[in-house]
């Protein structure tokens, strides 16, 4: 193994449903790579290909006669097949928190023996050795008693409790790499704050990296090192979130960054034109049909992801922003 080897190293990967007898990309030759102990964050608007993306990635897309997936996926240099059941190696190695908790949690068992049953399946663990490691993980996920919190059910509990029960399940297997897809979004404001919180403590702990799914920009600039931008299935533009915030080079990006509502901004806020509703593929850039700066190569053609500065890479015959 390479010194330098990326931990996950995604190329061309795309995911198709079918419509109405037609294939329908929902993700387009994406390619992306996450370094060891890094926590990237994948954003974009409702569409965009996001949790597409996370689940093809953690492998729970089967290839059948609805849906494609193809490419090439390699975690710590091995190879990982798209196709769900055929890898245990990918299961036991990426761990996914799902964006609604009580969706996700089994509502006929207590959340003890969820959480005890990865330790039993994959460790192979005896129920007394599962139970106190258990309760060690929910002490660990900042519930303050476990002996009491485990006997319950999901239903029994709150939505930020709920989501602390499915972390502690995603570190129950000790994954290499952490897939959190909007943990927060069910979530009021105040109980976001402390999901965060725990999941950077727990990447400081534990260096697991992180994937990080959202559209709210703000937590990209709170917790993520690296940022990638999603539009249409395309990554559009990625690089350190801190080069991005800076100075983002795709019109696209600067429109997400000039909607955020900051305190004491002294400018307007800038919406842009809403996203089209359509399974039917777009000619030329994706983004072409809302943005101010185009030509009519935008319009005919796609263009390529490209280094524009060192680490900075963007999709955009015109990059630079808004003016």
């Amino acid at each position: 193994m390479e010194k330098n080897q990326p931990l996950l190293t995604v190329s061309n990967l795309t995911v198709s449903f079918k419509n109405k007898g037609r294939n329908v990309n929902a993700v387009n030759n994406l390619s992306l790579s996450m370094e060891k102990g890094e926590v990237l964050g994948l954003a974009g608007e409702s569409g965009s290909g996001k949790t597409v993306t996370a689940m093809a990635l953690a492998g729970l897309l089967a290839d059948s006669k609805h849906t494609s997936v193809k490419g090439d996926i390699f975690f710590n240099g091995t190879p990982l097949p798209t196709i769900p059941n055929t890898n245990r190696f990918k299961s036991q190695r990426i761990s996914m928190i799902f964006q609604d908790p009580l969706q996700s949690l089994n509502p006929a068992f207590t959340v003890g023996r969820q959480i005890q049953e990865v330790f039993m399946v994959r460790k192979k663990m005896t129920k007394r050795r599962a139970r106190a490691l258990s309760l060690d993980l929910l002490r660990q996920v900042k519930i303050s008693s476990p002996e009491s919190v485990a006997p319950q059910y999901p239903h029994q509990l709150s939505g930020g409790m709920c989501q602390r029960i499915m972390i502690a399940i995603a570190l129950a297997g000790e994954p290499e790499l952490l897939i959190a897809d909007e943990p927060t979004t069910a979530l009021d404001v105040t109980i976001q704050a402390q999901i965060l919180q725990l999941l950077r403590q727990l990447h400081h702990t534990t260096k697991t990296p992180i994937l990080l799914i959202t559209h709210d920009l703000g937590i990209i600039a709170q917790f993520c090192h690296s940022l990638a931008i999603m539009l249409e299935g395309n990554i559009i533009e990625k690089g350190r979130v801190k080069d991005i915030f800076a100075g983002p080079l795709h019109p696209y990006t600067r429109g997400l960054l000039d909607s955020i509502p900051i305190l004491g901004r002294k400018d307007r806020l800038k919406a842009m034109a809403p996203p089209r509703h359509s399974v039917n593929p777009v000619r030329g850039c994706s983004f072409h049909g809302r943005c101010p700066r185009k030509k009519k190569i935008c319009e005919v053609k796609q263009p390529e992801l490209r280094e524009q500065e060192p680490g900075h890479f963007v999709r955009c015959f015109t990059p630079g922003g808004l003016s």
